[in-house]
């Protein structure tokens, strides 16, 4: 079942996510990190995930200033 709100949007253009959400998304730390995007008729938010920036994949991850590489595309780099 689809449960909602309405919010305001102020002056900057921000919303306030219900705590609810936040909650259900495990988004409760200040520095969260949500995706944000449009697909021409509704803007749509989710969580952010950390992927590979060559294959997108999302386990076995290890951070380099910034940036996420799998451990299959990191071994593929050691090898070239």
């Amino acid at each position: 079942m689809f449960s909602g709100f309405i919010r305001e949007i102020d002056e900057m253009g921000r919303i306030v996510i219900p705590k609810q959400f936040r909650k259900e998304l495990g988004l409760l730390d200040p520095h969260s990190r949500l995706e944000i995007f449009s697909d021409g008729k509704q803007i749509i938010c989710r969580k952010a995930v950390a992927v590979c920036i060559f294959c997108k994949a999302e386990n076995e991850l290890q951070e380099f200033e910034g940036k996420y590489i799998c451990r299959s595309c990191l071994e593929k780099l050691k090898t070239k």
